[in-house]
């Protein structure tokens, strides 16, 4: 098979000489020495062949079983089962053959199926059996062989910057801006980086009550703007600039292996609240064609890579038990801790789900367009001490904090002809455009996300002005959404995730004697008759009980984006920084 690690027929050493000569008187009294061939012999004689055959390590035949395992411990399996092949039971005298093919665990759970060949999958960790849809398989028992902690790991010069080994070292101190720099492996392709998303999500207190949103999405955007290709990379990284090199996540037999042959060896740092540790399960896969000797087969293997001799081969390289027990001889040693690690709380397959979803969102490039109302009505404080608008500037600051330098952004705020000069119910107060990209203003030139936190501080002083004014109170709501759905379809850029984010918190409305250009139906048809292959999602936010969230979630459906209300004016800032996400996830999430 190609790719495959290793092949391995389990034969026995046979005691030739003396049982060879008492085969042969057998044969020769039972059928004549003209029956020296086995097709030839009679069934009785046949089987007494076969008999002693495997008492002498002979094979009656053989039963092939195909493992797919983690790339790390691929070597590993190979080699017990080269040193143990005399160990291996046959079934029904049969000699077990093995064939290994190294494989990502991620890439396995995505395509394992009913037409895989494999019989037993040996993944990095179990976490990826809760990611698997495919049917028509049946999954074994699942048996842990080996386990190997996931730890940050960092050059020596970079860990006595951080403090090692004086300082307790802590996930909290890879999600801060103030900590050292950090990277990541992408979550959604390897086992190491969506443990690390898992662990972060752990440390922050996603799935309970107590989790702070802003944080988390923070620490996501940060984390996703500081990617690694592969671990093997950030390794590289730590040898060629030990001074300058990220931090980064590995398993701890990764470090240990990479401080065998290195030159400059790493450290390994256990975060004090607990890591996610790797428990490398042995499953057998079975298929309904599957027959009953492959499964027997796959099931002795799961008991000998469980036999001590294995974890012994196991420890050699650097592995620890399942248990978590380390060896003695792997290396652990200078700049590794091979006592107990604690395990963090494992996450819910859910919330597991809903945190790769929220990075694969926010790790996306995008272009959007804030369109905010500044009618007179956004001048309300609902009994708090905020007008509407100074809580939309608040939500819509904090969101700028949030953003790669690789976003492109715009701002309108729109009224009823609040352009006067062009009688549109909009103005673009910062044209759309790359955050870094210097642009003009009244203060001179600034970079673009300077320019929009200083058009988002104007947003309440707008809203003052059109207050008393007797056309600019009122909300051109389809005008606006219909003028800002093809100025984005006109600048559309296929490399970024096109959207607009809308803020209202009334329905489309006109003063006496004006009305829209562009009635609600007519509005709906045209954003259902894009281009499928361009989308452009329209995430719509409606504050308090005024807005009319019938109209915008009809919207919000027919372009493949989404509605949400804040009931609640103060619950603005929670609402936005969730539309953030919701912008990019729905047109790629279904």
């Amino acid at each position: 098979m190609p790719g495959r690690h290793a092949s391995h027929v389990a034969v026995s050493r046979p005691r030739w000489p003396r049982r060879l000569f008492a085969l042969i008187v057998v044969l020769g009294a039972a059928a004549g020495a003209s029956y020296v061939g086995r097709d030839y012999l009679p069934e009785p004689v046949r089987d007494i062949a076969e008999r002693f055959l495997a008492d002498d390590g002979g094979c009656a035949g053989t039963v092939s079983v195909d493992i797919t395992a983690s790339p790390d411990i691929a070597p590993a399996l190979a080699a017990i089962l080269e040193e143990g092949s005399a160990e291996l039971p046959r079934i029904d005298g049969a000699c077990i053959e093995t064939a290994i093919t190294p494989l990502a665990s991620a890439e396995m759970a995505a395509t394992i199926g009913p037409q895989s060949s494999v019989d037993l999958w040996v993944p990095d960790s179990s976490m990826w059996l809760d990611r698997m849809s495919a049917e028509g398989i049946e999954l074994g028992e699942v048996t842990s062989i080996a386990s190997s902690p996931l730890v940050a790991v960092a050059s020596e010069p970079m860990a006595n910057q951080i403090g090692w080994p004086d300082t307790e070292f802590s996930w909290t101190a890879v999600l801060s801006s103030d900590g050292p720099p950090a990277t990541i492996v992408d979550p959604t392709s390897s086992s190491t980086g969506f443990a690390t998303l898992l662990a972060a999500g752990v440390a922050l207190g996603v799935g309970t009550d107590a989790a702070d949103q802003l944080a988390v999405v923070g620490a996501m955007t940060a984390l996703s703007q500081n990617v690694t290709p592969t671990v093997e990379e950030a390794f590289a990284a730590a040898d060629q600039a030990p001074d300058e090199a990220p931090v980064f996540t590995a398993i701890e037999q990764a470090v240990a292996r990479h401080n065998q042959a290195s030159f400059n060896p790493v450290v390994a740092l256990y975060p004090a609240e607990g890591t996610v540790l790797f428990d490398y399960p042995a499953i057998p896969v079975g298929r309904p064609d599957t027959p009953l000797a492959v499964r027997e087969a796959a099931g002795e293997l799961v008991a000998y890579f469980s036999s001590q001799e294995a974890v012994q081969v196991l420890h050699q390289h650097g592995f620890r038990s399942a248990d978590g027990t380390a060896g003695a001889n792997v290396g652990i040693g200078d700049n590794l801790d091979p006592g107990p690690v604690q395990a963090l709380p494992a996450l819910p397959p859910e919330v597991s789900r809903e945190l790769v979803s929220q990075w694969t969102a926010l790790s996306l490039d995008m272009r959007m367009l804030a369109v905010i109302d500044v009618s007179g009505s956004m001048i309300e404080t609902d009994g708090t001490d905020q007008s509407r608008a100074e809580l939309v500037q608040g939500a819509a600051t904090t969101a700028l904090a949030l953003l790669p330098d690789s976003s492109s952004v715009g701002l309108w705020v729109f009224s009823t002809l609040e352009n006067t000069e062009t009688e549109a119910d909009w103005r673009e107060l910062v044209p759309i455009g790359p955050l870094s990209e210097p642009v003009e203003t009244e203060q001179g030139e600034v970079s673009r996300l300077e320019a929009l936190g200083g058009a988002a501080a104007q947003i309440p002083g707008i809203v003052e002005a059109n207050a008393p004014h007797a056309t600019r109170g009122w909300t051109g709501l389809y005008d606006t959404i219909n003028g800002a759905f093809n100025a984005i379809k006109d600048g559309y850029e296929a490399s970024k995730i096109n959207s607009i984010v809308v803020l209202t918190d009334g329905a489309d409305e006109s003063p006496p004697g004006l009305s829209s250009d562009v009635s609600l139906d007519e509005l709906l048809a045209m954003i259902e008759s894009q281009d499928p292959t361009r989308p452009i999602p329209i995430i719509v936010i409606g504050i308090g009980e005024e807005a009319d969230m019938d109209a915008l979630t009809e919207i919000a459906d027919a372009s493949g984006g989404s509605a949400h209300q804040a009931l609640d004016p103060a619950d603005v800032q929670e609402v936005f920084i969730q539309a953030m996400i919701d912008r990019q996830c729905r047109p790629m999430c279904g």
